[in-house]
């Protein structure tokens, strides 16, 4: 018996064609734009310009007049980046890890936990710092505080606080949003204990997230 061997053709066009005709993709139907090499998937009732892309465009410079949500992978980086409606952000999140040294304890008074220098400021991007979680385990009935700061010139600067830490013998995690793009000049990130009121053996450390703005 004689193996026949067949081909699948998808919907294919150029980007100004398809954005010109818009039309509406059957569920799971797939449209390809033949000069970008870029695909999107049909839902049966989103129009061609409304659905978003199932890859990212590759660029070498990210537009200028991009959509909410708009998509783009900039070869020149290795990295994707979606528009947050202001600014292009990596799709990858990346952390940092502030951790006390050998997990000691400290008792009752004001202390920088941990520094680290800017990443990625040598390449020369700016970062959106997105949010914070900081973790504390207390033995006392002391009040602590975690500040998340950056720091220039011997100025230290705080970027977002935990709220008051105030559990005896436990514990406590407290994540807070940053949502704001970090200063240009600073030089290096701090994690720094407050000791608010009474005396309490502490645990702390906290993890930082952030995104890479194109």
């Amino acid at each position: 018996m004689a193996t026949e061997i067949g081909t699948i053709t998808m919907a294919r066009d150029t980007a100004a064609a398809w954005t010109s005709s818009n039309p509406v993709l059957g569920p799971g139907e797939f449209g390809i734009e033949e000069d970008t090499q870029c695909m999107k998937i049909g839902d049966g009732a989103t129009a061609w310009a409304s659905l978003e892309y199932a890859n990212a465009p590759s660029v070498t410079t990210l537009p200028s007049s991009p959509s909410n949500g708009q998509r783009a992978y900039k070869s020149t980086d290795n990295q994707e980046y979606f528009y947050d409606g202001t600014r292009w952000l990596s799709s990858s999140q990346y952390e940092l890890s502030f951790t006390n040294p050998n997990g000691e304890s400290r008792i009752g008074i004001d202390a920088i936990i941990g520094i680290l220098p800017v990443p990625y400021k040598t390449e020369g991007y700016s970062l959106w710092m997105e949010r914070a979680s900081f973790t504390l385990f207390k033995s006392g009935t002391g009040t602590f505080r975690l500040d998340f700061t950056w720091q220039s010139t011997n100025v230290r600067n705080i970027i977002v606080s935990s709220p008051n830490f105030t559990g005896n013998g436990t514990w406590e995690t407290q994540d807070v949003a940053i949502d704001s793009v970090l200063s240009g000049t600073a030089t290096s990130l701090y994690l720094y204990l407050s000791d608010l009121a009474g005396t309490a053996n502490c645990h702390p450390c906290a993890q930082i997230y952030y995104r890479l703005i194109g």
